[in-house]
């Protein structure tokens, strides 16, 4: 029966690497070319042919006839294909298994990460890199992975003067073998780019704006919901504890190409059903002109203000919502607001939702312990120790999956390493766990707003933990 060839890919029996593994009764040979030119042959289902030479496997190829002239069993498809297109199938099969992956030699892997240049970020960069260069000088020290070092390459990443070639070509020349914690603040749209013509893993991104699914990047496993899913958790929570019966919607955002990115994705998810965006705006700075937009809202007679934004302005919006008679429901980002919630008045704090994808709570005293042996943590702020924390967690990530993947490394047996995390237990985080179709870690995102003591003089905040749409 004919079919397309795609619907017979050699790699879905007979595997990536060529060594072929038992699946549903079937038990694929193993087609690298040191294996099928052995000069004693093969035998299969008890009988025996001669090795392959390029000719034969050709032919075999094309007709399904081993040397000597048996048949190939039935589940062995033949292939009507092109001459050039045989010459480079065959051309390919001869350098089966016998190609390393980017980044690996057998003494060393290189592990990069991009960190920022410049800015008011900078001193996370000298913090991350600090954890990240001294958590593998112990590793080397003990003697590394199966006797390979790891070697860390920094770059250092300014996006006022990054582009889309320069970015691709340091992937290039710089042959990793997998990407560690990079951070690229303003960049990420253009890192995402950069990176997507290759199979690079990418382990603990340090960003608030990461691919929005797993089909965009199946090699990028995050820690910990962004922006998106933030937002999306808040939707999820309101609607669960049915707080806003009939919302009516506005979006404000700070104008930036990652937020407008989330917000046109969360646009058309939310356009289909009861959330549907009745109002999308961008963030005035100006003081005027932002109340003037609240004045807006405030007669469009919107309940629910989803915000992407920072705490200066949030602030401005509860001020506003408390000397006035218009009372949304405010959901936003704690990565963007940071700790507004210490920082507004009582009157300020009903109504008002804030998520954020862990707490100090998340901390115990071990694990803080042993990443005090990489750094002092008491010399840094508490911007430096997120940042620790992210790049110290993906540090563990990394060598867990190198242990896990054996001797005989390359990047398919280290993604599905990564694919068989379950519950990872850090004591800086949440635990992690990913699968083949999952790629944020933390499986939750803490919701904290006015608690259910409201009205009593010992009301106080609550904190609850809810499940995110994975």
């Amino acid at each position: 029966m004919p079919i397309s060839g795609t619907l017979a890919i050699c790699s879905s029996c007979h595997g990536y690497d060529g060594l072929g593994r038992p699946e549903s009764g079937i038990d694929p040979s193993n087609i690298t070319w040191s294996h099928l030119t052995k000069s004693y042959g093969h035998i299969h289902n008890g009988s025996k042919h001669p090795p392959f030479t390029e000719k034969k496997l050709k032919h075999f190829i094309q007709s399904g006839i081993y040397p000597g002239g048996q048949k190939a069993n039935p589940e062995m498809p033949i292939y009507a294909m092109a001459q050039a297109d045989l010459d480079a199938l065959v051309a390919f099969m001869k350098k089966l298994g016998t190609l390393r992956d980017p980044g690996l030699d057998r003494s060393i892997i290189r592990i990069g990460t991009l960190l920022p240049a410049e800015g008011p970020l900078a001193s996370n960069a000298v913090s991350m890199r600090a954890v990240m260069e001294n958590y593998f000088e112990q590793v080397n020290r003990n003697g590394g992975v199966f006797g390979r070092r790891i070697k860390l390459i920094v770059r250092r990443f300014d996006p006022e003067a990054e582009s889309l070639s320069t970015l691709r070509k340091w992937f290039i020349e710089s042959e990793l073998f997998a990407l560690l914690s990079p951070f690229v603040p303003k960049g990420e749209v253009l890192f995402k780019e950069a990176i997507e013509p290759f199979d690079i893993p990418v382990i603990g991104p340090y960003t608030l704006y990461p691919p929005l699914d797993f089909r965009e990047n199946r090699t990028t496993f995050l820690l910990q919901p962004g922006i998106y899913h933030q937002l999306k958790t808040l939707k999820g929570f309101v609607e669960k504890h049915g707080d806003v019966p009939r919302p009516k919607v506005a979006i404000l955002y700070d104008d930036s190409a990652e937020n407008r990115r989330v917000m046109t994705q969360l646009q058309n998810e939310w356009n289909r059903t009861d959330w549907q965006p009745f109002l999308i705006k961008k963030i005035e700075r100006q003081r005027e002109l932002l109340r003037q937009n609240l004045m807006e809202m405030s007669e469009a007679e919107i309940n629910v203000v989803v915000y992407a934004g920072y705490s200066d302005e949030l602030q401005q919006i509860l001020s506003y919502r408390a000397s006035s008679n218009w009372q949304p429901l405010i959901l936003a980002s704690g990565n963007l607001v940071g700790d507004v919630m210490l920082n507004i008045s009582e009157e300020m704090l009903p109504l008002l939702y804030v998520a954020f994808p862990s707490l100090p709570q998340d901390r115990n005293a071990a694990a803080v312990a042993k990443l005090a042996q990489l750094i002092d943590v008491e010399q840094v702020g508490p911007k430096d120790i997120r940042a620790m924390t992210s790049c110290y967690v993906a540090s563990e990530l990394v060598l867990k999956a190198l242990h896990e993947s054996g001797r005989n490394l390359d990047r398919e047996k280290f993604l599905s390493a990564l694919e068989q995390t379950y519950k990872f237990k850090t004591g800086l985080m949440p635990p992690i766990t990913f699968t083949r179709n999952r790629r944020v870690g933390t499986d939750g995102i803490y919701i904290m707003g006015l608690g259910e003591k409201a009205s009593k003089p010992d009301r106080g905040i609550m904190i609850q933990w809810f499940q995110t749409d994975k």
